[in-house]
């Protein structure tokens, strides 16, 4: 009777077992999707603050050239006044007049302009290039955002089917094990 009750007992045991397999299954699977996902939600937010900070030192260096460059133009503009003001009153000690003197003053504004655009030539330039620093800053955290995989959500339907599996076999043996014992008497 005890081998009975125990041959009848097996199979919901299996039953079981099945179904607590499968769930644990489950719940491990979902576990590991969503530290990864955590993972990957560190790693997107570490990466958009150092490009925070990358883009807040290439505008700080913008801000630098812009206004060096700002103080050497104001600088040649003095030092170019200054020596027209000294050819001018040189010329007028001297009692020279004329083309000349003309010619003289219009050198210094034309060494005054060309130094001028060289100063915002190079503003210029040096402004590209952080620029284009800061578009590569993104691309970088774009890469590194993108090196760490998304975890995809377990399906339920892969524990839903090991469940319907053990429960299908664990019938088929209770099945089988009937048919046994209503031969045995």
């Amino acid at each position: 009777m005890c081998i009975m009750a125990l041959g009848a007992i097996a199979p919901i045991i299996g039953i079981l077992s099945s179904v607590g397999s499968a769930i644990v299954g489950y719940a491990a699977q979902k576990q590991a999707a969503d530290e990864q996902n955590a993972y990957y939600a560190r790693n997107a937010r570490a990466a958009q603050i150092a490009a925070v900070n990358q883009y807040a030192n290439e505008q700080n260096q913008i801000i630098q050239k812009r206004n060096a460059a700002s103080q050497q133009v104001d600088e040649t503009h003095r030092a170019a006044l200054q020596a027209r003001s000294t050819a001018r009153v040189a010329a007028g000690e001297a009692g020279v007049t004329g083309l000349s003197v003309d010619a003289l003053i219009n050198d210094y504004y034309g060494r005054e302009g060309r130094r001028v655009d060289s100063i915002d030539q190079n503003y210029e330039m040096d402004r590209d290039y952080m620029r284009a620093n800061m578009e590569s800053t993104r691309a970088q955290a774009e890469q590194r955002i993108n090196s760490v995989k998304q975890a995809a959500e377990p399906s339920f339907a892969d524990a839903a089917i090991r469940i319907v599996t053990g429960i299908t076999s664990g019938a088929v043996n209770m099945a089988k094990g009937g048919a046994t014992m209503a031969m045995a008497f």
